[in-house]
């Protein structure tokens, strides 16, 4: 099952997804408990301005994932933050695309190499 892990990073919350997929299998626990952090570090204002999800571990989501990262974006967004994907691989951009998120979501861009 996916865990996530948090770390700040110039004064923005970071969440990583540690696992290889996000599906119907896994969403519900890691829902939970993403929801729940988030909701706690948001009464208790230790909740950034800016809120970033790391995808960078995680290979592959189908629409259950999809709808997570929409719930956690609107959650993030109806408390006054910013909240951002960085590190979206090609699969996960190609479900986002496919479900017609791709442009909902701020997405950060790979730097140059």
């Amino acid at each position: 099952m996916p865990e996530f892990q948090t770390h700040m990073e110039h004064d923005q919350l970071i969440i990583s997804i540690a696992g290889p997929r996000v599906d119907i299998s896994s969403v519900s626990a890691l829902r939970k408990e993403l929801l729940q952090y988030v909701d706690t570090a948001a009464d208790q204002d230790r909740l950034p301005d800016r809120v970033i999800m790391d995808l960078s571990d995680l290979l592959a989501l189908d629409s259950t994932g999809v709808a997570l990262l929409v719930n956690l974006q609107k959650k993030i967004r109806e408390s006054g933050r910013r909240f951002q994907l960085r590190n979206v691989n090609d699969t996960i951009h190609k479900m986002l695309q496919l479900s017609n998120l791709a442009d909902y979501f701020q997405i950060a861009r790979p730097s140059a190499q």
